[in-house]
């Protein structure tokens, strides 16, 4: 399911980000931390990144990997839809194998292991 923040389309903000998220709580929490800056569009599955970035630019996509799935598969055909494409992946611990594989294969990925601390005040 997508869903925009309420100020979606601000020509005030920064960008569009995309954040992969199913959880409300987490999905209210990037709003608070990142709403006032960017457009937010939200997905609730990894199966909806690749539809959603074919029809939409975005500078970002944040996505929580506790998802299951084919997750390289979808950084790939990101990649080709988008090769300029910043992502962050978010998880409690990543496999080294996985981290490896998606640089190799994707290039500038970054991850960002949960929980984290807002620096923001």
């Amino acid at each position: 399911m997508l869903s925009l923040n309420a100020t979606a389309g601000c020509p005030t903000k920064f960008g569009r980000l995309l954040i992969c998220e199913d959880y409300p709580g987490m999905r209210d929490a990037f709003d608070l931390m990142l709403g006032d800056r960017y457009e937010l569009a939200f997905v609730d599955s990894q199966e909806e990144i690749v539809p959603f970035l074919a029809q939409f630019p975005v500078r970002l996509v944040i996505w929580d990997l506790n998802r299951g799935g084919n997750p390289l598969q979808v950084l790939r055909r990101s990649r080709r839809i988008f090769p300029e494409l910043r992502i962050l992946l978010i998880a409690g611990e990543f496999e080294y194998d996985f981290q490896i594989a998606a640089i190799q294969q994707c290039g500038d990925v970054r991850f960002l292991t949960k929980p984290w601390k807002s620096t923001a005040g």
